[in-house]
């Protein structure tokens, strides 16, 4: 009877030395799962479970550095995102300039031709005005586009400005 009674409790410290550190590494996996990346398992044996709960734990700390950059990276998209949708938005108010400063002079030339051309009888005076309207009008409508042509250049690294100093 009492080497059945001493049997059965070194076969439940047995068990219990094998059990529960295997119910620790289940309850730290699970943890792992739920996305907590700060659990670690205790190794305090050098067995098997010992080398296991090792590995979770370095698992968990790869998995924990992996976020940590996962965050960072996605603070940074973030940043580059909004400063994309700035450069978009100044973008569009540029366009939108230039096609009102564009416009500006195309009216002028329409709106003078059409007189012209409408109207048969007159003045020469008022023709000279006209076509002088056209030919200023012209001449800005160059020089509007040449500005936003040689921006394009600049823009696409084909022109250098040349911002030194000058004597006047």
């Amino acid at each position: 009877a009492l080497g059945a009674v001493v049997g059965v409790g070194t076969a439940v410290i047995v068990a219990r030395q094998i059990v529960n550190p295997i119910v620790r590494l289940t309850n730290v996996a699970f943890e792992l799962g739920q996305g907590n990346l700060g659990v670690r398992a205790s190794a305090s044996t050098r067995d098997e479970i010992g080398s296991l709960a090792n590995s979770f734990n370095q698992m968990a700390a790869a998995r924990q550095q992996a976020e940590a950059q996962r965050v960072t990276l996605i603070a940074e998209l973030a940043a580059q995102n909004a400063e994309l949708a700035q450069l978009d938005e100044l973008k569009d108010n540029f366009l939108s300039s230039v096609s009102h400063e564009l416009r500006t002079p195309l009216t002028a030339i329409k709106g003078s031709a059409e007189i012209l051309l409408d109207d048969d009888e007159v003045p020469e005076e008022v023709v000279k005005e006209f076509l002088t309207i056209i030919n200023v009008e012209s001449d800005r409508l160059t020089r509007l586009i040449n500005d936003v042509l040689d921006l394009a250049r600049y823009e696409a690294g084909q022109e250098i400005w040349n911002d030194a100093p000058n004597s006047l």
